[in-house]
């Protein structure tokens, strides 16, 4: 016995539309592994921007209880 059609219809496979270019946002709305990784990237480069000023910090401290 076969369903009736109006339920089938949904399972169908619809061709999703391609934009050149790289997308931002999925068809949901949530960012693309490529925005994900370049927002990964920004914050890592952030972080140890902000690593290698400590450290000089830090250098500069340890040198001044010495002397």
């Amino acid at each position: 016995m076969n369903p009736p059609p109006s339920t089938v219809s949904h399972a169908i496979a619809k061709p999703e539309k391609r934009t050149p270019g790289i997308r931002l946002l999925n068809r949901r709305g949530h960012p693309t592994i490529t925005e994900a990784f370049s927002c990964l990237l920004v914050h890592a480069k952030a972080i140890l921007e902000g690593m290698g000023t400590d450290r000089e910090n830090l250098a500069a401290l340890k040198n001044s209880r010495t002397e």
